[in-house]
């Protein structure tokens, strides 16, 4: 049995470095005001809940964009309905970083109401940048539209009060990165069985 090297331990200092650095960016954009970002941001914050805005997303693109737009859909929801459980529960539950305190955010941009779930990494980012990709990646075409917004998402995030910059940035990769990497096979399995159910309903 092996003496553990002190040095695999992360470095605390770093650690609260690099911590200290994201409380500084975080009351850096709570001290920037914008009447249009002080409108738009809460509302668009709350539009993520639970992901109705990718929800709805993704009936216009069924319903509106034909072959690929259903592609695009399904590839998107099915790597959200992955990855939004993962982020949201075994993630935050490991790292159980607290979330910001809000009094340095002007009152008119807060969250009406804080999560009760730990702050990192940021939920809503991952499932916006989830969705966005693994629906561009089935058409490309949407990405000029689908990665700003999921951008946006993320900044309203840090912007009403809700995470740090560090949590939102965390988010955004792991939801890109698992977006693209299951986006392509979901997609594929989704179609197979979407398949399968209508030979089912022919035999009838």
């Amino acid at each position: 049995m092996g003496i553990k090297d002190p040095t695999d331990a992360p470095d605390p200092s770093l650690v609260l470095r690099v911590s200290e650095f994201d409380r500084r960016a975080f009351e850096w954009v709570a001290r920037r005001p914008s009447r249009v970002l002080d409108h738009v941001m809460p509302r668009l914050t709350h539009m993520g809940d639970n992901g109705s805005l990718w929800a709805w997303a993704a009936v216009a693109l069924a319903l509106l964009g034909g072959q690929r737009g259903r592609r695009a859909a399904r590839a998107g929801l099915l790597s959200l309905a992955v990855v939004s459980p993962i982020v949201n529960g075994p993630i935050k539950w490991i790292v159980r970083r607290p979330r910001p305190v809000i009094d340095v955010v002007p009152e008119a941009r807060r969250i009406r109401n804080t999560p009760r779930t730990t702050s990192f990494p940021s939920g809503h980012s991952a499932s916006a940048w989830c969705f966005s990709m693994a629906a561009s990646l089935e058409a490309p075409i949407l990405a000029p539209v689908l990665i700003p917004m999921a951008i946006a998402v993320a900044y309203s995030r840090v912007y009403t009060g809700a995470h740090y910059p560090g949590d939102a940035i965390a988010g955004s990769i792991v939801g890109a990165g698992l977006g693209a990497w299951l986006g392509p096979d979901l997609s594929a399995l989704g179609a197979r069985v979407e398949g399968e159910v209508a030979r089912v309903f022919e035999t009838w």
